[in-house]
């Protein structure tokens, strides 16, 4: 074989090993990954990993919401189109390599994160990997209640009682406003310039409650002055007031004017009961307990006094009691043994008694039919009407 030959196959053999080197040399790789459950406004990491292939490798990250363009073809293009920087040309080793850095997404919802080596090496910089990761963001996990009466007295303090946990710094705004009808203002910049409205000042924490765990209850005392219906609306918001509301709670409260108090009325001994009893509910009184006695003065059905003065003041309500005539007392009259029945009846009568149980007994000295005495002592004082018994003599067998 010829020198020339020889030297032809030495080129070739040459050549071949160079490009067997060149293709058993490991392509650049590139995978990115972020912390596990990344929460909205909480630290989370931006993790790349793979392996370069030189030493002047240079590793660059953006992140941007999803919905728009995907990742462009370079670092330079995608910052331009909206993306913002997580890492810029960061210098590799040749070989494997694990990069990261905290990232806070400010807002819940689905990032896209887009990453690229460039061989510096390499006349013009290509690019030699890229790859890209969409990354969930969830919202904090928050809490939000707010109770209160349903109607109050206006002019008197009632109580509102919040509860709030956050699982990140968050913080809590409330107010009372009147309602009208379209529900809670949409957060709490534009409660806080709602016509009526009156923020909430928690004692431990004034206008604005950081909440950070829980979960934690505040409450307040509040007044309303003027009748109607008022809407209790707490936003928990971030990062300002005038952002979307993450968790907002409500409460209806009807403000109603207190009923009047009770002012004992006048009376006089010719204002009969049902006329007292509609004075007394007139006055924002009650009518209590009705005591009926007798009475020598006051017709039967006139009002004799009241349980307390008229013009005294006391709470709404309150119940009056009244003493109400049943008329003359009943005297019990003398009825000789021996009176016909007919005539003792109209003796009681007489007397503003009431003629009660007739019955009989055998008598030796009075006649069948008449009275032998009366169930009560002659004399005795009682009250207009009291049934008093009669005894007859019966016949004897």
């Amino acid at each position: 074989m010829s020198k020339k030959s020889i030297a032809s196959i030495c080129a070739v053999a040459a050549c071949s090993l160079i490009v067997l080197s060149a293709s058993a040399a490991a392509a650049p790789t590139l995978t990115l990954s972020t912390g596990a459950d990344p929460v909205e406004s909480v630290t989370t990491q931006v993790i790349a990993m793979g392996s370069s292939g030189s030493s002047d490798t240079g590793l660059s990250v953006t992140v941007k919401p999803t919905g728009g363009q995907g990742c462009a073809a370079n670092f330079e293009a995608d910052r331009s189109g909206g993306g913002e920087t997580v890492f810029q040309s960061v210098t590799l080793k040749e070989g494997p390599f694990t990069e990261s850095t905290n990232e806070t997404f400010s807002r819940a919802g689905s990032y896209l994160l887009c990453g690229w080596l460039n061989d510096f090496a390499q006349s013009g910089s290509p690019v030699v990997a890229t790859a890209f990761q969409t990354v969930a963001v969830r919202p904090p996990h928050l809490l939000l209640t707010v109770s209160a009466p349903s109607t109050v007295s206006t002019g008197q303090a009632f109580q509102i009682a919040t509860t709030a946990q956050a699982e990140v710094n968050r913080y809590a705004y409330e107010f009372v406003l009147p309602s009208t009808g379209r529900g809670c203002p949409a957060n709490a910049g534009a409660a806080s310039s709602a016509s009526g409205e009156s923020r909430i000042y928690w004692p431990n924490h004034g206008s604005s409650w950081g909440v950070n765990g829980g979960p934690f209850s505040e409450s307040v005392n509040e007044t309303l002055r003027t009748a109607g219906q008022y809407l209790v609306c707490a936003y928990v918001e971030y990062p300002s007031e005038e952002s979307p509301p993450e968790i907002s709670a409500s409460a209806t409260v009807t403000a109603v004017s207190p009923p009047p108090p009770c002012i004992v009325p006048s009376y006089s001994s010719v204002t009969r009961l049902h006329d007292a009893e509609q004075a007394i509910r007139a006055s924002g009184c009650a009518v209590g307990k009705v005591r009926r006695v007798a009475s020598r003065r006051i017709r039967a059905g006139y009002v004799i006094g009241l349980g307390a003065t008229p013009g005294t003041h006391f709470a709404p309500g309150t119940p009056i009691n009244m003493t109400v005539s049943t008329g003359p007392p009943c005297i019990v009259p003398f009825v000789a043994a021996g009176t016909t029945l007919g005539r003792t009846e109209l003796r009681l009568l007489a007397n503003h008694c009431a003629v009660g149980k007739v019955s009989l007994a055998r008598s030796r000295r009075v006649r069948h039919g008449r009275v032998v005495r009366l169930g009560a002592r002659t004399g005795q004082v009682l009250a207009s009407h009291t049934p008093i018994a009669i005894l007859l003599s019966r016949r004897r067998r």
